[in-house]
């Protein structure tokens, strides 16, 4: 996944949340081929415009360890938090999303 496929899923995720704040689960799969610029904009500031929290869901202690590594190195300026369980994942996000939207 290159800076273009970032920006594309990005201009998707706005158009399904029609400019409200939202969250995001992402699989593991879809991080495994993440370039580094894309990484380094996916952490950034202004990338997260609307976006207000990401669940990086894995399914096995390696991915945790990368997807935690990702967290220490990248420091995502959106609140990012990697889980296991899916339910688990879209309650805490549930919570992140302002109350008025």
């Amino acid at each position: 996944m290159e800076v273009e496929d970032v920006l594309e899923l990005k201009t998707l995720n706005k158009s399904i949340a029609e400019g409200k704040p939202y969250a995001i689960v992402v699989s593991f799969e879809h991080l495994a081929d993440v370039s580094k610029k894309a990484k380094e904009l996916i952490a950034s500031k202004e990338f997260a415009e609307y976006t207000v929290a990401k669940a990086l869901l894995v399914d096995n202690i390696g991915h945790r360890l990368i997807g935690n590594f990702y967290l220490a190195i990248n420091k995502p300026y959106i609140k990012t938090k990697v889980f296991t369980d899916r339910t688990a994942a879209i309650e805490w996000l549930r919570l992140e999303i302002p109350s008025n939207q």
